[in-house]
């Protein structure tokens, strides 16, 4: 609503002249520097909120490859699990055919952080449905093919360290010696 021909009211207390200066009614003042503050405490919790997200977790700069051999043939579809010995992400990893494995702590980071870890290796999957096709058809399960103690965590006995570059760690493990569960009974 204008009051003069060179300055207009826009409803919230603050005047523009005709060469586009504003001015503000000195009630507003003590608002407006409120306001002005709660946008620099609001930007600064923002700004330490993504320094902590993305800052304070550990990088992964070991970088391992390797190579799965059981009983002196590659051991493909077998999953490679570093956890660490102190607290912290375990880093993974899936062997191909030839047995070849590459760690990642997540799906876009590749490698793991230096330190000490316990391995452990596994071929066992579970069964479950193939969507790769228009019908569904079920992925039978696949036996475990490793030895028992090197399958979990609190019983494997191989360590490995994790330094920081480029390394690679190769596993040559053996099955376990097959026994014969059938027993004879003697008294028939």
């Amino acid at each position: 609503m204008p009051f003069n021909k060179n300055i207009s009211v826009n409803g919230y207390g603050i005047f523009v002249t005709k060469n586009r200066r504003l001015k503000i009614k000195p009630i507003l003042k003590p608002m407006l520097i409120v306001m002005k503050k709660t946008c620099i405490v609001i930007s600064i919790f923002f700004v330490l909120n993504l320094i902590l997200f993305f800052g304070c977790g550990h990088s992964a700069s070991g970088r391992v490859t390797g190579v799965v051999l059981l009983d002196g043939k590659p051991l493909g579809n077998a999953a490679i699990t570093f956890y660490p010995a102190e607290a912290g992400s375990p880093a993974v990893g899936m062997t191909d055919a030839s047995g070849r494995y590459e760690l990642a702590v997540s799906h876009s980071v590749k490698g793991a952080v230096p330190g000490k870890y316990k391995v452990t290796i596994s071929t066992e999957q579970s069964e479950r449905p193939d969507y790769s096709t228009k019908e569904t058809k079920i992925i039978p399960a696949i036996p475990e093919s490793v030895p028992k103690k090197l399958t979990d965590q609190n019983t494997t006995d191989l360590i490995k360290e994790i330094k920081s570059g480029t390394q690679k760690i190769d596993f040559a493990i053996t099955s376990e010696p097959k026994t014969n569960e059938t027993k004879i009974d003697e008294n028939k």
